[in-house]
């Protein structure tokens, strides 16, 4: 009898002690990014390994539509309990990330849902294109739920609770290799870093220094680094990248004229950065515009190397493979 006893109250200790999990809170302001989706599935798995739910505080409008569909799914095949808590708002991209947690909350006056379909008649057919895969996948992922769906000019709503007050709980910050990446990832911090690296590798050809030529690998290091660590790039592109860097190098310091090898480098080395920026689904890319962002951020970063290499070459005189200025 005593044997029975103890044991009904250890269940009822471990009963009340997963009643009482603090929940573990995450914030992310967006527009958001491929940094966000990495920083849930960290916090995901987290909440799994100590048995904690996990609160999304959502905040923001817009971002990537790729990292938004990454957030929902790995929402949805999360083992522990999830909520996306709206204080304010959360539109477009960051309101179909919210779609895969198993609640959705609203504080009094939020709002939650698909806003731009009223701009899709006057940004063009890339917006239109945009606001088509949004819509496709707001509606999947409202019929997947099994939630009431409210549908409108302007906005598209799933809820499950409104007038909700801000779940207690400990909030955790974004890791700090997460936050440097955060940084390093954006479009104008990419565009420097791949600047940078070319200009480098350009005046390594002309001046043979060896320091200009290492500078320009840290810096396109740090590029595939930064892309790598924000759930964009991994080791195809790099190895691409650095493929194409390998048969240019060829061309420039063993092969007379400019022919086949470098031109393929040329290939390698661009669809490497092209996949860095704008991830492997190309559809998913073309649709949501990041192959377009892709391609300005690459073809910006070349023709400012280009201009600043031209400006060099009359500047600084070019020297032999022995190091010597010629005569």
């Amino acid at each position: 009898m005593r044997r029975r006893g103890a044991a009904i109250a250890a269940v009822l200790q471990l009963v009340a002690a997963g009643a009482a999990a603090e929940p573990a809170l995450i914030r992310i302001d967006a527009p958001i990014t491929t940094v966000h989706a990495r920083f849930v599935e960290l916090a995901l798995r987290e909440a799994k390994r100590e048995g904690n739910p996990l609160v999304i505080l959502m905040d923001g409008s817009g971002g990537r539509l790729d990292a938004a569909l990454r957030i929902r799914d790995d929402l949805r095949r999360a083992k522990a309990a999830t909520t996306c808590f709206v204080a304010r708002e959360a539109h477009d991209e960051a309101a179909l990330a919210c779609l895969g947690a198993a609640r959705v909350e609203l504080a009094t006056g939020a709002r939650l849902g698909c806003s731009a379909e009223v701009r899709a008649s006057a940004t063009g057919e890339r917006e239109r294109r945009r606001v088509a895969r949004l819509r496709d996948e707001w509606a999947t992922a409202a019929g997947a739920g099994n939630r009431l769906v409210e549908l409108t000019a302007i906005e598209l709503g799933v809820v499950d609770a409104t007038d909700s007050a801000l779940p207690r709980g400990m909030e955790r910050a974004m890791p700090k290799h997460l936050a440097v990446a955060a940084r390093l990832a954006t479009p104008v911090a990419s565009g420097v870093l791949l600047g940078l690296g070319l200009l480098g590798v350009l005046v390594e050809a002309r001046i043979r220094s060896r320091l200009a030529g290492a500078a320009g690998l840290l810096a396109l290091g740090v590029f595939f680094a930064a892309q790598g660590i924000a759930g964009l790039a991994g080791w195809t592109d790099a190895a691409l990248g650095a493929l194409g860097l390998v048969l240019l190098a060829v061309e420039i310091f063993a092969l007379p004229g400019f022919g086949a090898c470098g031109l393929v480098g040329l290939l390698f080395f661009g669809a490497g950065v092209l996949l860095a920026l704008a991830g492997h689904d190309v559809a998913l890319a073309l649709a949501s515009g990041t192959l377009r962002m892709a391609l300005l951020v690459t073809a910006s970063a070349a023709l400012a190397a280009a201009a600043a290499l031209a400006v060099a070459w009359h500047v600084v005189p070019p020297r032999s493979s022995a190091g010597s200025a010629p005569a």
